[in-house]
């Protein structure tokens, strides 16, 4: 009878500890289900906000086109004349209906007077790709063919090259060759195909016939450039 009592004090101290390992395990897994709820909600604005910055970059590429509340003193700019563009800075010389264009590395550094319809229409905000696989294939862009020529030549991405800064671009008039990233600039989506004019080109100071010797200048350059070592094209990495 002395018994008795020592076995049920051990038997309800069993159960004791049962209900505490119970209790114990129940609270293990309600904190594991919080942790895996904290993962999926973090993996999920994980995502969400990858795509918000993608969704962001297509439309800040997409923005290359200027507007008129675009037009401060200072912007970078390209500016198309005839088949090129010709990068520069924007002056306000009777903001809002006058502008100014500084052309980069001409003689002078004085502006080129526009209206704002034309520097609208005709010029577009100089914006750089950060890397090769942001130039999707059939990417409208312009890049610089030489260092010794400062206007860019409207061209469509062909594909990536080898070399991870290189991309292969196919000119609109009918060069192609690897060009570094830092070389490429936007065109809007969609830019139609510049097509040069045989008879004349546009100058930053109106029309004139095209000058045979300064065609085949810019013939005989391109030329120089590819008919080189290859390897020697991948060294232009900065304008």
């Amino acid at each position: 009878k002395k018994d008795l009592p020592v076995s049920e004090m051990l038997v309800s101290a069993k159960r004791s500890e049962k209900k505490k390992k119970k209790k114990k395990d129940k609270k293990k897994k309600k904190e594991r289900k919080e942790r895996q709820r904290m993962n999926d909600n973090f993996e999920t604005s994980n995502i969400q906000e990858f795509n918000d910055i993608a969704c962001h970059q297509v439309d800040y590429v997409r923005s290359c086109i200027l507007k008129d509340t675009d037009l401060v003193d200072g912007l970078r700019i390209i500016k198309r004349t005839g088949t090129h563009f010709y990068p520069g800075r924007l002056t306000e010389i009777s903001a809002p209906d006058i502008y100014g264009i500084v052309v980069d590395n001409e003689r002078g550094n004085k502006p080129h007077i526009f209206s704002q319809e034309e520097v609208l229409n005709e010029a577009v905000l100089e914006m750089k790709p950060k890397a090769v696989n942001e130039l999707e294939v059939g990417a409208r862009v312009c890049a610089f063919w030489s260092n010794h020529m400062n206007y860019l030549h409207p061209g469509t991405v062909a594909g990536p090259d080898i070399d991870e800064q290189f991309v292969i671009i196919q000119l609109d008039d009918g060069d192609s060759r690897d060009i570094h990233i830092d070389q490429v600039r936007y065109l809007p989506e969609n830019y139609p195909l510049v097509v040069p004019d045989q008879n004349s080109i546009t100058g930053l100071f109106g029309s004139r016939k095209r000058d045979s010797s300064s065609h085949t200048h810019e013939t005989n350059e391109k030329n120089r450039k590819t008919s080189t070592n290859p390897a020697k094209s991948k060294k232009q990495t900065k304008k």
